[in-house]
């Protein structure tokens, strides 16, 4: 967009990535069909009743992937005797006919146990009230999977914040064309982290510090983006930029929250910070629904 500082040019890049979402979400949603399911069965655990799993082969690798919070719709293949169940449910030919609507826990991948016998890809889901769960004990279902939309409504917010500032904003924000003008910060030299950082690593290190020392509180901040491929130190430079922010004086407390896109990533920065830092200064916070046995004993 190249009149992206006027208001015209900014309704016109937002109408843009509006309709790239549109059509990216109904790509979504059509993938999405490819795994459907039909005729299966719901296996549940009596030590987590609302819970359920369903075998579904190769299911952990497809692509696009299955992610926690996607919706699950299962219909049973039979009428469902509900007025044996509910109390005051007239029975009804139709009403009969019902569509469970889960959830996606997780997804887990499948592997061979110590019989040697394999056991196939699972999908963890929400599930029924206990009081139901008999009830559907042996049905099978025709199973359909919907993506969810939180993303892609977080999207669209975010479009809609972007067009209620100003274009000369929006711009700058969208297309940073300078190196934002900051006062001089000079942090304390005795720090025993970060001497072995080359000179782009150090001026981001820097500029980390300075914009911490200095924060905005009339114009919207570009990101900082650290970026480049495996090997070159972004990860030890990050580490380096929150040891060194919370060495910084001043009287305010100094939280930061650290997030990653994996598991993974998140336990190799928490070893690594750990070795800087006490229990009460490092928090690692873990998904809800992530098993046990995956986290690290450390």
């Amino acid at each position: 967009i190249k009149n992206a500082e006027d208001a015209n040019g900014r309704c016109d890049y937002v109408n843009i990535l509006n309709s790239l979402l549109r059509e990216e979400n109904e790509e979504k949603m059509i993938l999405y069909e490819k795994f459907s399911q039909y005729g299966v069965t719901v296996q549940t655990d009596p030590k987590n009743p609302h819970r359920a799993t369903i075998e579904i082969p190769g299911i952990h690798d497809a692509r696009p992937s299955i992610q926690p919070g996607d919706k699950m719709l299962l219909r049973p293949h039979y009428p469902v005797p509900l007025a044996n169940y509910l109390k005051g449910f007239q029975p009804n030919q139709q009403r009969d006919r019902v569509e469970i609507r889960a959830e996606v826990i997780r997804t887990v991948r499948g592997r061979s146990n110590r019989k040697g016998e394999r056991i196939n890809d699972r999908v963890i889901l929400t599930w029924l009230d206990s009081k139901l769960v008999p009830l559907f004990q042996s049905f099978h279902f025709n199973v359909r999977f919907i993506p969810s939309n939180i993303v892609h409504q977080r999207c669209l917010a975010a479009l809609t914040w972007l067009s209620t500032i100003k274009p000369a904003i929006a711009k700058e924000l969208l297309y940073p064309t300078k190196e934002p003008i900051l006062p001089d910060y000079s942090p304390s030299s005795d720090s025993c982290h970060g001497k072995d950082l080359n000179e782009k690593q150090s001026a981001f290190v820097q500029m980390v510090l300075t914009r911490t020392a200095h924060p905005s509180m009339e114009t919207v901040r570009p990101p900082m983006v650290l970026t480049g491929p495996a090997g070159t130190g972004k990860t030890k430079t990050l580490l380096v930029s929150i040891l060194r922010t919370l060495e910084m004086e001043g009287d305010h407390k100094k939280r930061i929250l650290v997030c990653t896109p994996s598991h993974t990533a998140a336990d190799v920065l928490t070893r690594r910070l750990g070795q800087y830092l006490s229990s009460k200064q490092l928090f690692r916070m873990y998904e809800a629904e992530r098993p046990v046995e995956m986290v690290p004993a450390e």
